[in-house]
C-alpha cells in the first residue's frame, strides 16, 4: 500500500468536494425548475403539465392499476426486442430540463432603461422653478 503525499490527499479532497458541489447544484436547479413550473414562470409548460395530469387522472379512473402495471412491464421487457438501439430516457427530467431555474430567469428578464441623471436634474429644476 502506497503512502499518499499531502498534495495528493488535498487533490483527492478537492475532487470530491467539486463532485459534491456539482451534485448539490444540480439538485437545487431541479427543485427551482419544479417551483417555476408550478408558479407559471413559463405558462406553456405549466399548462402542458396540468393537461398531462388531468389526462393521467382520467386514465387512472377508467383503467385499473393492475392493467397499467402489466402494460408497463410488457413495454419495459419487450423494448429491447423491438427497438434494440433505442436510448432510455426519463421524461420527467427531460421536461424539467426545459423549465428555466431562477438564475436563468434572472439572466433573461428584460432590463428597464435607467433614466439619465442629467434629465432627472433638468426635470427637478423645472419643477422647482414652477
Amino acid at each position: 500500500e502506497e503512502k499518499k503525499t499531502l498534495k495528493e490527499r488535498l487533490q483527492v479532497i478537492q475532487e470530491v468536494t467539486l463532485t459534491v458541489q456539482n451534485a448539490i447544484g444540480y439538485i437545487a436547479s431541479l427543485c427551482e425548475s419544479c417551483k417555476n413550473t408550478f408558479n407559471f414562470s413559463v405558462p406553456f409548460l405549466s399548462w402542458l403539465l396540468i393537461l398531462v395530469l388531468i389526462i393521467g387522472a382520467i386514465v387512472l379512473y377508467y383503467i385499473p392499476v393492475r392493467y397499467l402495471v402489466m402494460m408497463w412491464g410488457v413495454n419495459k421487457f419487450s423494448r429491447k426486442l423491438f427497438r434494440p438501439h433505442s436510448m432510455v430516457n426519463n421524461e420527467v427530467l427531460d421536461f424539467l430540463s426545459r423549465v428555466p431555474d431562477d438564475e436563468t430567469l434572472r439572466d433573461c428578464r428584460e432590463l428597464r432603461p435607467a433614466p439619465h441623471s442629467e434629465e432627472k436634474r433638468r426635470d427637478q429644476r423645472k419643477k422647482k422653478l414652477n
